[in-house]
């Protein structure tokens, strides 16, 4: 997994008119809907409770401030990553993770290898187990991923033009149009109104 695969699962979900409509009514509170939409998505709940509500993606991308802010305090969701240890107070003990005292070579392969053979030996050792896989993976089939990025980005980009537009005027939408009352709903009140104010 890579950033920019976590890029594409926020920009997919910011184009989920239902997930849309689900952030709507959890920022306002509105238990009734929250309920409608939890019945007929069981994890739902769930994906809001990592993924919180999403308003768009940022027009920087993943250079923007926003992605950083959204990104940074979820990226054990997505990918396991190693980080240094400074203040052993802070270290917590995990299944799959182990603390390691390497002495840093003025080679970054030097010390690369010392940390390898020291792998190694513990996980033949069987001291050392694998980290469990982040709570988000990519499907894999045969060992492989089952969608290439550019499919992905492609059916990211067809779903954010298929709901974008006005099904009776073909005018494009902006995001929070769309989402508005509802797919169905938002367009027809949007065409009702006008046809209103053109007669």
């Amino acid at each position: 997994m890579t950033e920019e695969w976590v890029s594409l699962w926020y920009q997919c979900l910011t184009q989920n008119i239902d997930y849309s409509l689900y952030c709507k009514a959890r920022d306002e509170g509105d238990a009734a809907k929250c309920a409608e939409l939890e019945a007929r998505f069981d994890k739902i709940v769930g994906i809001y409770e990592d993924f919180g509500t999403l308003d768009g993606w940022p027009e920087a991308g993943m250079q923007s401030e926003l992605w950083r802010e959204w990104f940074e305090p979820r990226r054990h969701l997505f990918m396991s990553a190693p980080r240094i240890v400074f203040d052993l107070q802070q270290y917590e003990v995990r299944p799959g993770y182990v603390l390691l005292d390497v002495p840093v070579q003025d080679d970054t392969k030097a010390t690369a290898e010392l940390v390898t053979a020291l792998i190694e030996r513990q996980r033949a050792s069987g001291a050392v187990l694998a980290a469990p896989l982040p709570k988000y993976t990519l499907r894999e089939v045969g060992g492989k991923v089952a969608h290439g990025l550019q499919q992905v980005r492609q059916a990211c980009r067809s779903v954010a033009r298929s709901y974008r537009y006005d099904a009776e005027t073909f005018e494009e939408l902006r995001h929070v149009d769309a989402v508005g009352c509802g797919r169905g709903a938002g367009l027809n009140t949007r065409t009702a109104l006008r046809r209103q104010h053109e007669t």
